[in-house]
Formats: C-alpha cells, sequence, structure tokens
C-alpha cells in the first residue's frame, strides 16, 4: 500500500503576517485591526499588490466578509483603517502584475499602476459597461456607485 504523502500548503505572502494580508483580501475588519504594529502597511504583496489594492476583487465579486451586511460600510471602514495605519492609495506598485476578476469585467494591472488609478481605471469601466447593457445597468450602477464613493475616500488620503 502507498503511503500518502501530503504537500506543504503553499500561502503568497506567506510568513508571519500572511494572515493580515488574507484578512485584508476578505474584509475582515477586525482582523486587520488586529494586525500587529510592526505589519508594513507599505510592502507588497505577490497576489494582491499593495493593501489598497487587496481587497478590490472581493469587493467586487462579494467575498468573504463583503457578502454580510453594508458592503459600502465595510469598505469604507477598512480603508479608514488601513488609511489610519499609514497605508497610501497614491503609492506605485513597481512593475505590477496583477489580476483581479470583477463579476461583469476583469483587470490585469501592469506596469507602475497605483490604487487609485486602477480604481479609476475599473469605474470607468464599468461605466462603459452600463451604457452596453440593455436595460440590465442597475448592478452595474452599484458596483459603479461603490467605486465611486472609494475613489472619494481614496482621493481624502491623498490629500493629507
Amino acid at each position: 500500500m502507498a503511503k500518502k504523502v501530503e504537500e506543504p500548503v503553499q500561502l503568497a505572502g506567506g510568513g508571519p503576517h500572511g494572515w493580515v494580508w488574507e484578512a485584508i483580501a476578505s474584509g475582515d475588519l477586525t482582523a486587520v485591526r488586529a494586525a500587529p504594529p510592526d505589519f508594513d502597511v507599505h510592502g507588497l504583496h505577490p497576489k494582491y499588490g499593495c493593501p489598497m489594492t487587496a481587497f478590490l476583487q472581493g469587493m467586487l465579486n462579494l467575498d468573504g466578509r463583503f457578502l454580510e451586511g453594508d458592503r459600502p460600510g465595510r469598505v469604507r471602514e477598512l480603508v479608514e483603517e488601513l488609511g489610519r495605519r499609514g497605508a497610501r492609495p497614491d503609492r506605485t506598485i513597481p512593475a505590477a502584475n496583477l489580476r483581479v476578476e470583477g463579476l461583469y469585467k476583469s483587470w490585469h494591472l501592469r506596469g507602475e499602476v497605483t490604487a487609485l488609478q486602477a480604481v479609476i481605471q475599473m469605474r470607468n469601466d464599468y461605466l462603459e459597461l452600463r451604457w452596453s447593457r440593455d436595460g440590465d445597468a442597475a448592478d452595474v450602477q452599484e458596483h459603479i456607485t461603490l467605486l465611486n464613493s472609494l475613489i472619494d475616500q481614496y482621493a481624502e488620503l491623498v490629500a493629507r
């Protein structure tokens, strides 16, 4: 009988703070607030980019905690917490190679990109998509409204 060999679980960006990245990505606000003070909000993650891009896919797809209750409120509080810790939506992600899969559109962020640029592009793409959908724009409009709020909140952080 062959002995089953279990492979160790590999987490992108693992290490002592890998759990913080996963918490940001899934909108686990309580866990993000519990992140240790030495979590580097200026750091980069191979899968998520920077903290201000880490949650975009979950937000757009209603994944993780973004399924629960007040999605705009959760996003607002998450960005407030990350901003309080010093995360910047205008920080360049050098040599970005990130994929964000949305319900209605997908993006491949490449090159030198900021979270603010990415969110503006996503909103613009959803605006274009809204006009191309015949009479079925309400679901897309919800994403546009959420992204508009996120742009406003990112702009406030940049202005500080």
